[in-house]
């Protein structure tokens, strides 16, 4: 079974929150399904990202939104 992965862009996307909070909260292991392909290339493995969303992730709030 193949898993479909989902880049930056699509999980800014599905969770409304900018580039900069996903990357950031990637980096801090707030987002689940990581995987880094390459030198500058980061992609999640949706089957992840769909649970942890599923599981009110996409309620915490953006740190931009906030200001911080």
């Amino acid at each position: 079974m193949t898993d479909q992965l989902l880049s930056v862009q699509d999980v800014a996307r599905l969770t409304g929150w900018s580039l900069f909070t996903i990357y950031k909260k990637s980096a801090a292991g707030e987002i689940p399904g990581r995987l880094k392909i390459g030198k500058n290339s980061l992609r999640f493995r949706a089957s992840q990202v769909e649970k942890w969303l599923a599981n009110g992730a996409s309620e915490q709030t953006d740190d931009l939104a906030e200001g911080a």
